[in-house]
């Protein structure tokens, strides 16, 4: 069962070294933004730094702006990664938004009592996936695309 479980995350990582891109839009946001920008992931931060580096954007991320699941007592659903964030660096919740890709993202967001954007542009959004899967976790809206963040962060 171990080896099983070792040899599953083996593939996964390797996959992910060799396949990791940004969304279209990421790098220019990223580079581009004057928000204080962190992230909250289920994923161990060695592996979030090391993709970070692979993509190109560790230089816009310092690493206690990243935030793994291994950091908190329990992941996403959980709010806990969220709230360490928020905590950590005096964030307040209400002038705080996430924009996350996955309903488990979103649920744990909402449950922090931050707003959510949902964003349905990685690769793992088909175009038989429906964006209602963020919505109903809790997203009170959901863009394809990084060049519609700033409009929608300016009516908030």
């Amino acid at each position: 069962e171990e080896k099983f479980y070792d040899d599953i995350m083996n593939i996964a990582s390797d996959i992910y070294s060799k396949e990791l891109i940004t969304v279209k839009g990421a790098f220019e946001y990223v580079k581009n933004s004057k928000r204080k920008l962190f992230i909250g992931s289920n994923s161990f931060k060695s592996r979030i730094l090391d993709g970070l580096e692979k993509v190109q954007l560790k230089q816009f991320f310092d690493e206690d702006q990243v935030f793994s699941f291994d950091m908190v007592q329990k992941p996403k659903p959980y709010p806990d990664i969220y709230l360490k964030v928020l905590h950590k660096n005096n964030l307040k919740k209400e002038e705080t938004v996430i924009i996350e890709d996955s309903s488990v993202g979103v649920k744990a967001g909402v449950a922090a009592g931050i707003k959510v954007i949902g964003l349905i542009a990685g690769g793992h959004w088909h175009e038989d996936r429906s964006e209602e899967e963020l919505i109903n976790s809790g997203a009170f809206t959901v863009i394809k695309e990084f060049k519609y963040l700033d409009s929608i962060l300016g009516t908030m």
